[in-house]
């Protein structure tokens, strides 16, 4: 029998199920997902197949509806742990949770990947890591003159959004505010992860100011080159540089070409400075001044330099 023990023993009864066909063999697939635990099966041969296909009718007969879904799925998975030659096992949880979300068309569309798995603080860096390999990619893939700097403040800025995004979310819950039942029902499981992820992402982003070439823990001396790029841009708006860079157009200058403008400045990708320009002007919710850390920042070392600060 295979190593399943972690799988079988204490499987919890709250999990997700999810069935569907290998569309290059034709045979059944189960994906079972639990908590930091994720279980893919699939069936190598026609004996298995019928299997699986049995289980299956068992789910659809409403068999396995309150108390015995747990007996039946611990009895699904001994059987396949005792199949060496009939079933295919995985155990992983990223490729588990990947083929769950492509199973169910839950991908982003831009980037190709599932959503995030905010159960999870384990998934989440893994999603994190696939998800900024998928953003330098397009931000940077084309680039001929892109620079180990303007990549590691590219991907500060990803890590910084996130944080912003995961700080909206747990503050949410805890104010009660309405989410999908999937985080409904999972309240403090989802806070829990999410919380887990931020703190990390903040860890990730103080490593990497450390390594940043004029930056220096010791004298806590940050010069403007660790910065943010939302932190630059709100800099350059308070100093008046955007509106005089539009000014010297004639016909006007759009969002997209001030960014390109300005990445040959501050070292960031076209998209985010762009996304960024645009929600100061519009007020949306990725504002960069809606941080207020960027903010302060930016106000102390006007004074420092003796500029008056905005309000």
């Amino acid at each position: 029998m295979r190593n399943t023990q972690n799988l079988l023993s204490d499987f919890p009864s709250d999990y997700e199920r999810n069935w569907f066909t290998n569309n290059q063999t034709g045979f059944l697939r189960l994906i079972l997902f639990a908590d930091n635990r994720a279980l893919m099966v699939e069936a190598l041969n026609e004996s298995s197949n019928e299997r699986l296909k049995e289980f299956s009718a068992k789910e659809s007969e409403g068999l396995w509806e309150g108390k015995d879904v747990h007996p039946l799925i611990v009895e699904l998975l001994k059987y396949i742990a005792s199949q060496n030659d009939d079933f295919q096992f995985e155990d992983d949880p990223t490729k588990v949770y990947w083929e769950k979300c492509i199973s169910e068309g839950q991908l982003r569309r831009s980037d190709g990947l599932p959503d995030k798995p905010i159960r999870s603080f384990e998934l989440l860096k893994r999603w994190f890591g696939e998800y900024s390999k998928s953003r330098l990619a397009k931000e940077f893939g084309q680039w001929i003159d892109s620079s180990e700097d303007s990549e590691s403040g590219y991907i500060k800025d990803l890590m910084q959004s996130e944080v912003d995004e995961t700080e909206t979310i747990v503050k949410s819950i805890k104010e009660g505010k309405d989410f999908a039942s999937a985080i409904l029902s999972h309240k403090q499981e989802t806070q829990n992860a999410l919380g887990k992820y931020g703190d990390w992402l903040k860890t990730q982003i103080l490593e990497k100011d450390r390594t940043d070439t004029g930056y220096s823990i010791e004298s806590q001396i940050e010069s403007t080159s660790s910065w943010s790029i939302a932190k630059k841009l709100i800099l350059l708006n308070e100093l008046g540089v955007l509106d005089h860079i539009r000014g010297k157009s004639e016909y006007g200058m759009s969002d997209n070409q001030l960014a390109k403008i300005l990445s040959k400045l501050i070292n960031g990708g076209v998209s985010t400075i762009a996304s960024n320009i645009s929600a100061i002007n519009h007020s949306r919710r990725q504002n960069p001044y809606n941080t207020s850390k960027n903010v302060e920042d930016v106000k102390d070392f006007l004074l420092e330099n003796v500029i008056k600060p905005f309000k």
